[in-house]
């Protein structure tokens, strides 16, 4: 289902700005790995864009987009999604908050359930 409301500004971008709202700023928001990634599999559509063009004339003298430019639009659709939803873009890595190194032993309720410290 998707989320309510405007799509949050990256922490990067309220710092660069100054943080305007004066709203406490996302601490735990995960940071990416500088790699590169692996090479999409719908690159092959995009090379035979690439060497035949994006229309081909049909044998009536029509002009047509080749099957390619919507095979390559419909992967990035869902690449977009897949991006989105996973955190994978800066405004939707900023709606994560990540406890990074956090004891366990801080969690109440496994200190209850495990330990027996009751009150």
């Amino acid at each position: 289902m998707a989320q309510r409301g405007r799509k949050p500004k990256p922490t990067a971008v309220k710092v660069l700005e100054g943080n305007p709202g004066k709203r406490g700023l996302n601490a735990g928001e995960p940071k990416p790995e500088k790699k590169a990634p692996r090479c999409p599999a719908w690159l092959e559509a995009e090379e035979y864009i690439s060497e035949h063009g994006a229309i081909m004339e049909t044998p009536s003298g029509y002009c047509q987009q080749v099957p390619q430019v919507s095979i390559a639009q419909t992967y990035l659709k869902i690449m977009n999604r897949f991006c989105e939803q996973f955190g994978l873009t800066p405004s939707s890595r900023s709606r994560i908050v990540a406890d990074a190194g956090e004891d366990k032993e801080s969690d109440a309720m496994e200190i209850l359930l495990f330990k027996g410290g009751g009150g």
